[in-house]
């Protein structure tokens, strides 16, 4: 894969041979990777406009066989070259998937639409995340710490609006 074939990773025969999930540095990022059976039956040969595939549950791909298609997911985090995510198929399919953003873009000139963008950015983050424990992608090894304050920012504020609600009951 062109994206990776500089850093010249190799994900360890005990994890193919196993199907464990695991994690590798790359550069000064790291690639968390994680193996699954897609049982989904949707066909992701054609990619959105994005070229990201389809989202949703996190289980993309055709069902090419009877139980299912086997996949390697990554997660790849470089904290200034951006994060990149996706699913290689054993029929040798890459599908891009949607990777975590904490950016918000919005029109100033339109009331509340930061709060809406917002809402919206906060709730495809936790969508993401909810696929990565599906997949077990962050049981293979260490996190990125700055991963981990990510994840607590963009759930900060709802930990705020709660206590905001009790004080005023």
């Amino acid at each position: 894969m062109e994206l990776f074939s500089h850093h010249n990773l190799k994900i360890p025969d005990e994890n193919l041979r196993s199907g464990t999930p695991g994690s590798l540095p790359y550069g000064s990022g790291r690639i968390m990777f994680a193996f699954g059976i897609d049982t989904s039956g949707i066909d992701t040969s054609d990619n959105d406009a994005f070229g990201t595939g389809t989202t949703g549950t996190g289980n993309t791909g055709s069902d090419d066989t009877e139980g299912g298609a086997g996949f390697m997911e990554y997660y790849a985090h470089h904290r200034i070259g951006g994060d990149a995510r996706g699913r290689i198929y054993e029929d040798g399919r890459h599908v891009r998937l949607p990777a975590l953003s904490t950016m918000i873009f919005y029109n100033p000139d339109i009331p509340g639409d930061y709060e809406r963008q917002q809402q919206k950015s906060r709730e495809e983050y936790e969508q993401i995340e909810r696929e990565f424990e599906e997949v077990g992608i962050f049981s293979g090894g260490p996190v990125p710490g700055d991963m981990v304050v990510n994840s607590y920012l963009m759930r900060k504020k709802d930990e705020e609006d709660d206590v905001e609600s009790e004080d005023k009951l």
